[in-house]
């Protein structure tokens, strides 16, 4: 992680470089719980998850999702 923050302060990882890649990994993992969880598939809870930036609309969307939407009786 020191050589990452180094490459940052450096100049020779620009930034948004680094949110990218971020935000698709924690939206990853925030869309894969709630996928195992609630019983969704798994296909679905990875392609929300892999457009940069658009990710963290869609990861908001799932969890409302998650919270709201009723079973199926």
């Amino acid at each position: 992680m020191n050589d990452i923050v180094e490459m940052l302060r450096t100049g020779e990882i620009h930034p948004m470089y680094f949110v990218a890649v971020l935000t698709v990994t924690v939206c990853m993992l925030v869309n894969l719980i709630i996928s195992k969880v609630k019983g969704y598939k798994f296909l679905y809870a990875v392609l929300a998850s892999l457009p940069p930036y658009l990710n963290i609309w869609l990861t908001i969307g799932y969890v409302l999702m998650a919270i709201f939407k009723k079973k199926k009786v």
